[in-house]
């Protein structure tokens, strides 16, 4: 029980380490469109940024693009990384 207990506060943890909103306002800022966050993105961010959203979109071609969107806590950005 203690171990899956543990395992749900650790997802909940990096699900709080993910910025959906600002994933897409970045992401649209950029010109791309239908943007869909999918959630805390391991790795594609430097260990400065909090925030580690990957997600994906449509480019304005209509092509499939996936990506991460990292933000800082405080007073940095959001960058967007693509794959």
């Amino acid at each position: 029980m203690t171990r899956k207990l543990l395992a749900i506060g650790l997802l909940l943890a990096l699900a709080a380490c993910s910025d959906p909103r600002g994933t897409i306002e970045a992401a649209e800022a950029m010109g791309l469109k239908e943007v869909q966050p999918q959630g805390y993105a391991f790795f594609g961010c430097s260990e400065d940024d909090f925030y580690h959203t990957k997600f994906t979109a449509k480019s304005a071609s209509g092509k499939q693009v996936t990506g991460v969107a990292c933000a800082g806590l405080f007073f940095k950005g959001t960058t967007v990384r693509f794959n």
